[in-house]
C-alpha cells in the first residue's frame, strides 16, 4: 500500500477513521479473519508524517511467513530523504537508541548499537547545495530511527518538526521529506 504523508498506519484510538489499515480493511475485508489486531496484516509502520510503501499479507500461511521475516530483519526498507547539509559519503550509523519515553527518541551518540539490523545505512544521491537527497536503508527499524540517527549525524530531515527545523518556505515547509520508496522481501510462495 501507499501510504500518504499525515495519514496514521493504524488506528491510535479505537473510533479514529482515515487509517491505512482502514484502508486495508476497506479493500480486503479478509483480512479480519487473519488478524483483529489495529495494524492488521500491515508488515511494517510508517510515522504519521512519513508517506511510502508498506507491505501487507493477504493470507495467514503470508502473514505467518513475513511476520518471521520481518522478526529477522529480513523485510529492507529503502527511503528517501532530503536532508540539511552536505553528506558527503556514504555511512552507517550505528548509534543506540532509546525510543522508551518521550516524544523523542534518545540517541547515545557515545554508544554503538551491537545489532547491525539496527543501523541506518545512508547514502548520498544528489548535493542540491546546503541539503542533500540521500537515500536511507534499515532492516528492523525502532521508532523514529532514520530521523533520529540522521539528526545525531548532523544532518536533519527537511520538514522534521521534532528533530531539526522547519524552513519558512520550499520543501519541508508543509511535511516532512521523508518517503518510504521501496520494501524488499522474499516472495512467501516462493
Amino acid at each position: 500500500l501507499l501510504k500518504p504523508a499525515n495519514v496514521h498506519t493504524e488506528p491510535q484510538r479505537p473510533p479514529e477513521g482515515g487509517t491505512l489499515a482502514g484502508y486495508l480493511r476497506w479493500m480486503r475485508p479478509s483480512v479480519l479473519e487473519i488478524s483483529k489486531e489495529p495494524g492488521l496484516t500491515l508488515l511494517t509502520r510508517l510515522d504519521y508524517a512519513t508517506s511510502g510503501a508498506v507491505p501487507a499479507a493477504l493470507s495467514r500461511e503470508g502473514f505467518a511467513f513475513l511476520k518471521r521475516e520481518r522478526e529477522r530483519g529480513g523485510i529492507v526498507k529503502t527511503y528517501v530523504c532530503l536532508v540539511s547539509g552536505l553528506l558527503e559519503r556514504e555511512m552507517s550509523l550505528a548509534y543506540r537508541l532509546d525510543p522508551s519515553g518521550g516524544e523523542k527518541v534518545r540517541v547515545r551518540t557515545d554508544r554503538k548499537e551491537e545489532d547491525p539490523l539496527y543501523w541506518t545505512d545512508v547514502r548520498p544521491l544528489r548535493d542540491l547545495g546546503d541539503r542533500t537527497l540521500v537515500q536511507a536503508t534499515i532492516s528492523k527499524g525502532k521508532r523514529h530511527q532514520i530521523r533520529a540517527h540522521l539528526a545525531a549525524a548532523g544532518f536533519p530531515i527537511v520538514g522534521d518538526r521534532r528533530y531539526g527545523t522547519v524552513p519558512a518556505e520550499g520543501p519541508g515547509k508543509d511535511r516532512l521529506m521523508l518517503h518510504a520508496a521501496e520494501v524488499r522481501f522474499e516472495r512467501p510462495s516462493s
